[in-house]
């Protein structure tokens, strides 16, 4: 019998060891780097004027639109939906920010900072989920998870090691490419930037990079454990683009209202800075709820640790040798 640790380590050690995991991760610092490149030579600098002048022309469509709003409401008939004739609350509409107003297209951190961060940890936690598929895809084809389970026999713990080594090299790269990204953007900020102050959003940013890490452990972990339930790679990776293409597309056609429970919207609702927005129009009315960062983390949570859980019991009760 082995210690936790022994098994961890082990189990760590023979993950990075294999070459589909490696070139995975390898491909994921390739593109981050050339991503990193094509931003210095996509962005430019924008003077003070310019920048002052969006911000403006920002300011001065929101409210405007705030107004046409109210007025729509002011005027609508009894009886009548708002949501149908006036459409969403200024509180719930997307108007963007005074960056599409610049004339050219400048680094800005306030924005861009959060916005990049977020779609990194969108592709990385793609990358993540390829790794948890080939990694306990592999151990099932090579018949490796036979022979551990002579030198491991309490399954669980063997399993577990396998997790936590998946989740915790996955997080560490995950935390690297986020600190490698706040280092990159405070360059482009200097170099491509905007004149004037320039507030960075310390807050909402960190918060966003620690929410990108978690969907990148558990984007590995639910790759894990649908492999471990198929006993393949291949098995896994094709319930995952039937699941999205077929299941998540005819509930959007024929239950709207059922995409609150939909994995990929989940995954975007978790990672947005804010509170994730779904609308849809039903029998000529517009209809929309909300998702927050919370509901999406338990939802997703949820779904990993029963695959989890089943994957654990059939593990049991499995003959291997």
């Amino acid at each position: 019998m082995s210690t936790a640790f022994d098994l961890i380590s082990a189990e760590s050690s023979r993950l990075l060891h294999r070459r589909a995991v490696r070139n995975a991760f390898l491909a994921a610092a390739i593109c981050f780097a050339v991503g990193a490149i094509s931003m210095f030579a996509y962005f430019s600098p924008a003077s003070e004027a310019d920048v002052a002048a969006a911000r403006a022309k920002h300011l001065s469509t929101a409210t405007d639109s705030a107004t046409s709003y109210a007025e729509c409401v002011k005027s609508l008939p009894p009886g009548r939906s708002v949501s149908s004739e006036c459409g969403l609350a200024p509180a719930d509409q997307e108007i963007g920010n005074f960056t599409q107003y610049l004339g050219t297209k400048t680094f800005v951190r306030e924005v861009h900072m959060t916005e990049l961060a977020q779609l990194i940890g969108l592709a990385f936690a793609a990358i993540a989920f390829l790794v948890g598929t080939a990694w306990m895809g592999a151990e099932w084809s090579t018949g490796s998870i036979s022979l551990l389970a002579t030198w491991e026999p309490n399954r669980l713990k063997l399993l577990l090691a396998k997790a936590l080594a998946l989740i915790g090299c996955v997080g560490i790269f995950a935390i690297g490419l986020q600190l490698t990204w706040i280092v990159t953007s405070l360059v482009l900020a200097r170099i491509q930037g905007i004149a004037g102050p320039d507030p960075i959003p310390w807050v909402q940013l960190l918060g966003l990079q620690g929410r990108m890490v978690l969907l990148a452990m558990l984007a590995a972990l639910g790759g894990f454990a649908l492999a471990n339930l198929t006993r393949s790679t291949a098995g896994a990776m094709g319930i995952a683009f039937g699941y999205t293409l077929v299941v998540e597309g005819a509930v959007r056609w024929l239950s709207p209202s059922g995409q609150a429970w939909l994995v990929s919207d989940n995954v975007l609702a978790f990672a947005s800075p804010q509170n994730y927005l779904v609308a849809w129009s039903e029998d000529g009315e517009l209809r929309f709820f909300r998702i927050s960062n919370l509901q999406a983390g338990i939802t997703m949570a949820l779904v990993v640790g029963l695959m989890l859980l089943v994957g654990s019991a059939l593990l049991r009760r499995q003959d291997l040798t």
